[in-house]
């Protein structure tokens, strides 16, 4: 009987041992589980983390594009500021000059004008003065011919 007792005893013990290794097995799977279902979580983590990396590395080479673009857009504005700055100022220097050419020509045509009014004036004065010499020559001439006649008489 107490052979049986001990029998039955270990083979209790046995059966607890073997229950107690499978929850200690089942609790190492659902441990070895937990590790894999962490690690595949940590990878889902990693794997956003640079999902975004990448895109935050997109966009701020999109944004560094548009700011070259912009940089070249401004850059090229103020090449065709400048080049408007100079049409104007050339537009501007050629006006200037066709007025002083214009200025000139009038600045002459009056010289030229006075010059010729002057030779007009000139000429009357020496036809006046011929004129007056003549008249005198005139005078001298019949006062001649007068004191002839008187002396004649």
């Amino acid at each position: 009987l107490c052979s049986l007792w001990f029998f039955c005893y270990h083979l209790c013990s046995l059966f607890y041992f073997s229950y107690h290794l499978c929850s200690l097995l089942y609790f190492s799977y659902h441990l070895c589980s937990l590790r894999v279902f962490s690690y595949h979580l940590y990878s889902l983590w990693f794997f956003c983390y640079n999902l975004c990396s990448f895109w935050f590395f997109c966009y701020h080479l999109c944004s560094l594009w548009f700011f070259s673009y912009h940089l070249c857009s401004l850059w090229c504005f103020s090449y065709h500021l400048c080049n408007l700055w100079c049409c104007t100022y050339h537009l501007c220097s050629l006006w200037f000059f066709r007025y002083h050419l214009c200025s000139l020509w009038c600045f002459s045509y009056h010289l030229c004008s006075l010059l010729y009014f002057s030779y007009h004036l000139c000429s009357l004065w020496f036809f006046h003065n011929h004129l007056c010499s003549l008249f005198y020559f005139s005078y001298h001439l019949c006062s001649l011919l007068y004191f002839s006649y008187h002396l004649c008489s």
